[in-house]
């Protein structure tokens, strides 16, 4: 959205040049000339054409209905066309384009039935359509001839502005013939849309088809200098009004500017001559000019309330008086805008100026929340400036300073990607849908992607700073495929090169919270995770099992077969073949072809489920699990690491027990204290409790005391607003189980329902089969854990040849 801020009336602005002359071919009614006259003090002459003028108006036609409408519309093309001559149809909107033209075509395509050999129907069949500005429309730019019997149908574009050249042949047989088929407003684009035809002394013609009101039914009532006549009385209202707008409105804001503008010329004077302020003096200035923009916009409905009353008026110049005297010479009492003092932070910034560059960034993040990703990032750069010697020591409130900027920083510039990535999708699913459209704008997915580049640069920027973590990809290249690079990374590790994850010291504990409660961890979870982390003991997601107990499917299937849900499971190894292909082990190779079995994904029974999901069957081979008892310890842990070789099961679905309602030991119930947890207070909660538990609409219902299950779907619609997120989000999580359950319970009825059609449905179980490698990884992204970095000390003082003088193998 753009604000009026440096404004002046048309009429002001010409009535600053002492001479005007001008050239209109649309000023026709006689009270716009008088308006004219009026407001610039001008005389008018009217001068003929050089040609006489051979244009014949036909008697307009009033339809009392569409139908009728539209079939005078036809039987007048039809009539034209006959006598060899072109037609233009000129229509109100787009809309109406594309109405009247599925209609010509609909009806010469049924007339061409009963006359198959008249020529007429084939231009009827075939208009020409232009509609939009941006489509091409070759007759209006005089390039090339309108032949004769060609029908045109467009908006008011082609009413205006175009030179349509007529070929010999259509001049002697009477020209273009215009089709107005609406009443224009006034007389001057009546007159402007007959000006298509008779041009330059040729012959041509116009006539009105128009529907008139709808009492008039088909009575044929109205007349149409009647019509005229009421449209006429609206547009000297319509002229009034503007007289009284511009006396009564512009006069008033221009009165308004006048006075800015005298205050905006003392204090660019002042900051000019001012040594601390002429560096920046555009900047003050650009910052004046905002504030006076959003004064105007706060301000327009007094602006326009003086008009009726004029009181007001007073009122007005007493508000504005105020304002102004506010913006004084002392900017830093009234600069506001978290644009401008990020420009001025900067400015700041690289004049060394950096205690006064600090305090612009941290008003920006104390009071604003637009350009808080950028007040972070350069407030780090301040800091770097002002405290490098003690950022060298790697420790202490500088350097926790420093860290937390950043982080905080490269976390909004992702969600901003996030954002654009959302954005861009959206517009995107849009356009798919406007399939028939001719022209494709990719503006603003350019845009998106240019944003996210940008974004994407403080990012590397950022990395450049706290450090780049390394990945086992980095090695990869035209000699070292994926699975040697994970040989060398892990080699690395183990000779100090690379470092292993370790908590961030410090980290937030606002991302830490963050973080768990999108994976539903609260208070006493949440206690035994931050212990954890500031001993360092969490380095792998291994060692999150340990601390934190999450739903997962693992977990999630033992229940169901320990409840008898899931019978005879069959344990088998699934081989990736690219991978395997990578790696120079021939043990291996060759128990996979002992124990490869055939397994049909596609065929799978209805009954049947799958632990984890399976990608394309051609990318893996299939085995029976004797392999593992037949492969060495080392070797399995080796496969499994490179994700050459992975354990799945598939087990059938008790058709009895699926029925009933299973009671798990975790994530099955909900009671107070998960939901006070939350820092949702303990009356709130309570009440919260009682509202989901209604007998008439409540999802849950206590089992025991203060101990409550759920009915059916997760519903906090009848919860306040404010709560409804997050109450649904911990119903999520401390359901999980449950929910999963159900689902389960769903998926197995709609297949057996249609287990005779051809619908390829397959069982799945809705839970994720690496929760704690998900949460290992976002606490990496936050900045809590550190992730693998190069630990350059250790890499000068050992000689790189000498690790690698053995070849890396299993």
């Amino acid at each position: 959205m753009s604000l009026k801020a440096v404004f002046i009336s048309n009429v002001s602005y010409l009535k600053l040049y002492q001479n005007l002359y001008g050239l209109s071919g649309t000023l026709g009614s006689r009270d716009e000339k008088k308006l004219l006259n009026e407001l610039y003090n001008i005389d008018l002459i009217k001068v003929p054409t050089s040609k006489p003028k051979n244009f014949f108006e036909e008697r307009p036609i009033i339809s009392g209905y569409k139908n009728q409408w539209t079939d005078s519309i036809y039987d007048e093309t039809k009539k034209k066309i006959i006598k060899h001559r072109s037609v233009l149809i000129i229509c109100e909107t787009v809309k109406d384009v594309d109405y009247i033209s599925k209609y010509l075509v609909k009806r010469a395509m049924e007339d061409l039935q009963y006359d198959p050999n008249n020529f007429i129907y084939d231009s009827l069949k075939k208009p020409y359509i232009y509609k939009r500005e941006h489509e091409e429309f070759t007759f209006g730019q005089g390039n090339e001839l309108l032949n004769c019997g060609t029908v045109i149908i467009a908006t008011n574009l082609a009413g205006r502005g175009t030179d349509i050249k007529l070929e010999q042949k259509l001049v002697e047989a009477g020209g273009l013939h215009v089709i107005v088929t609406f009443l224009p407003n006034n007389c001057w684009i009546e007159e402007q849309a007959y000006g298509r035809a008779a041009r330059c002394g040729e012959h041509g013609s116009g006539q009105l088809i128009v529907i008139g009101n709808d009492e008039d039914g088909g009575s044929y009532s109205s007349k149409i200098f009647q019509l005229k006549n009421v449209r006429d009385v609206y547009e000297l209202q319509r002229l009034k009004a503007i007289k009284k707008f511009y006396d009564e409105r512009i006069t008033i804001e221009e009165h308004c500017f006048k006075k800015f503008q005298q205050h905006y010329e003392e204090l660019r004077q002042y900051w000019t001559t001012t040594d601390d302020a002429k560096d920046i003096e555009k900047l003050l200035l650009d910052s004046f000019l905002e504030k006076w923009a959003f004064w105007l916009d706060e301000n327009s409905q007094l602006i326009e309330n003086q008009a009726s009353h004029t009181s007001k008026k007073d009122q007005l110049f007493n508000h504005l008086n105020t304002f102004l005297t506010h913006i004084s010479f002392d900017f830093t009492t009234w600069l506001n805008s978290s644009s401008q003092l990020l420009k001025l932070g900067n400015h700041y910034a690289k004049n060394k100026k950096y205690d006064n560059a600090e305090e612009c960034f941290n008003k920006i993040i104390r009071e604003y929340s637009c350009y808080l990703a950028e007040a972070h990032y350069y407030k780090s750069f301040v800091t770097i400036k002002q405290k490098t010697s003690a950022l060298l020591k790697k420790s202490g409130q500088p350097f926790r300073q420093l860290k937390e900027d950043l982080l905080k920083a490269k976390q909004l510039f992702e969600e901003r990607i996030s954002d654009c990535s959302n954005d861009q999708a959206i517009v995107e699913s849009f356009k798919k849908k406007e399939v028939n459209s001719l022209i494709h704008i990719e503006a603003f997915s350019e845009q998106q992607k240019c944003l996210s580049q940008i974004y994407n640069l403080f990012i590397h920027s950022i990395d450049d700073i706290l450090g780049h973590s390394v990945m086992n990809n980095a090695f990869v290249n035209f000699e070292i495929n994926e699975i040697l690079a994970y040989d060398i990374y892990i080699k690395l590790q183990e000779q100090g090169i690379l470092t292993k994850p370790t908590t961030a010291v410090p980290f937030s504990d606002e991302a830490l919270i963050d973080v768990t409660m999108e994976y539903g961890i609260f208070k006493s979870a949440l206690e035994n995770l931050r212990h954890e982390l500031n001993n360092n003991n969490i380095n792998d997601s291994q060692s999150l099992i340990q601390v934190i107990d999450l739903p997962n499917i693992e977990e999630f299937w033992s229940m169901l077969k320990d409840r008898e849900v899931l019978t005879n499971e069959i344990e088998f190894i699934i081989v990736n073949k690219q991978k395997l292909e990578l790696v120079d082990m021939k043990e291996i190779t060759s128990l996979v072809e002992t124990y490869k079995m055939k397994f049909e994904f596609e065929k799978l029974q209805p009954n049947e489920l799958i632990q984890y999901p399976i990608g394309t069957c051609e990318e893996y081979i299939f085995c029976k699990n004797e392999l593992y008892e037949n492969l060495k310890k080392y070797d399995r842990i080796y496969v499994e690491d490179r994700c050459i070789l992975s354990t799945n099961r598939r087990a059938k679905i008790n058709p009895n027990e699926i029925k009933e309602e299973q009671i798990f030991d975790k994530f099955n119930s909900i009671i107070l204290s998960d939901l006070t947890s939350a820092n949702i207070s303990a009356e709130d909660s309570i009440a919260i409790l009682e509202i989901l538990s209604r007998s008439d609409d409540g999802i849950l219902e206590e089992i025991a005391h203060g101990k409550y299950k759920l009915k059916g779907h997760i519903k906090c619609s009848s919860l306040p607003e404010c709560y409804q997120d997050v109450v649904s989000a911990i119903l999520n999580s401390k359901f999980s189980y449950r929910l999963a359950y159900q689902h389960l319970q769903e998926q197995y009825n709609d297949i057996q329902k249609n287990a005779k059609s051809d619908i390829g449905s397959k069982l799945q179980l809705r839970l994720s089969a690496k929760r704690y490698e998900q949460l290992f990884y976002d606490l990496i992204d936050r900045g809590i854990i550190e992730d693998v970095k190069i630990n350059y000390e250790k890499l000068e003082s050992i000689e790189l040849k000498n690790i690698f003088e053995q070849p890396i193998q299993s």
